[in-house]
């Protein structure tokens, strides 16, 4: 994809005078239909301008040098900015219509312990409208837990008795304008519940990828398939890129591959033949995915964790 200029959407942003800033926290309950998410806010008194300029500050810093890539659901480059389509974003926009304070309710109203809060949306709205939201998913500092909390109080040490916790000016995520820009992939996937969402669209798949009769005992396959993240997300790339029907097409091929490359994968009479004891599910998988490769210079054989084809 073409390269982003980072500065150059913030300073868009930011050149404009912000004339709202607000930190939404939010709180996440399970119903029959998936997530539902709720929000309060805070007061800042004394704090609000400071935040403003450290948040504002932080942007810059955490953007300043990387470069962009688009969102890939099997792999990520390493400091690098992956950009997604926000309306391809699960639950951001159950989570973004809470931003404002006609919604939200004021942590007055609320009674919520630290270990509700889901995660929190640091807002900047602009004179023209334009709202920059940064989102962060809370955790509770383990060392809040374990130990306690004192304070030196008139020369006194007193223990305290309420939750606090720290802002650590982390962002997972920034969303601006319809693009989405993740900074910390495993966070950002975790507040929005991706790997749930990843599963139940697989599960969706699951008749379409049997009805290709490319692998024998499907159902088991698919079933240890589901126990693991990674391989869910392999199991994704495979229904968007079709890859059974691919593999199919190619299974000839495929079978000079599994020497080569040592696959523990048994091929016979055109199709997978899946066992636990006779194949290696992450190898069957890297045949699948097309991720057995050979560098164009010195032809050394490599596994990649993602592949994509040179138009």
């Amino acid at each position: 994809m073409k390269e982003v200029d980072f500065k150059k959407i913030l300073d868009n942003h930011f050149n404009n005078k912000i004339t709202e800033f607000e930190i939404y926290y939010i709180l996440r309950t399970e119903d029959d239909e998936g997530y539902s998410y709720s929000a309060f806010y805070c007061n800042m008194p004394g704090l609000k301008s400071d935040l403003q300029k450290d948040y504002r500050q932080r942007a810059y810093d955490v953007l300043k040098g990387k470069v962009s890539e688009e969102y890939d659901l099997i792999a990520s480059q390493a400091e690098s900015i992956e950009i997604i389509d926000s309306k391809k974003v699960s639950n951001l926009k159950k989570i973004k219509i809470l931003l404002n304070k006609v919604v939200a309710k004021k942590a007055s109203e609320v009674d919520v312990r630290l270990s509700d809060i889901w995660g929190y949306v640091i807002t900047f709205v602009n004179e023209k409208k334009k709202k920059l939201c940064m989102y962060r998913k809370f955790t509770l500092p383990k060392a809040f837990n374990a130990r306690r909390k004192v304070s030196i109080v008139n020369g006194n040490l007193q223990e305290i008795k309420d939750d606090i916790f720290t802002i650590d000016m982390n962002i997972d995520a920034f969303e601006l304008n319809g693009n989405t820009y993740i900074v910390n992939r495993y966070y950002f996937e975790t507040f929005f519940s991706f790997k749930e969402e990843y599963v139940k669209y697989v599960e969706d798949s699951l008749n379409h990828l049997k009805n290709e009769n490319v692998i024998d005992n499907f159902d088991e396959f698919s079933l240890r398939c589901l126990e693991s993240n990674n391989l869910v997300r392999k199991l994704v790339y495979v229904v968007k890129q079709n890859r059974l029907k691919w593999l199919k097409i190619n299974i000839s091929g495929a079978k000079s591959v599994i020497g080569e490359y040592n696959l523990k994968v048994v091929i016979d009479s055109g199709r997978i033949v899946y066992s636990k004891k006779d194949c290696n599910i992450t190898d069957v998988m890297k045949l699948i995915c097309g991720c057995c490769v050979k560098d164009a210079v010195d032809m050394h054989k490599y596994f990649a964790t993602s592949v994509k084809e040179v138009s």
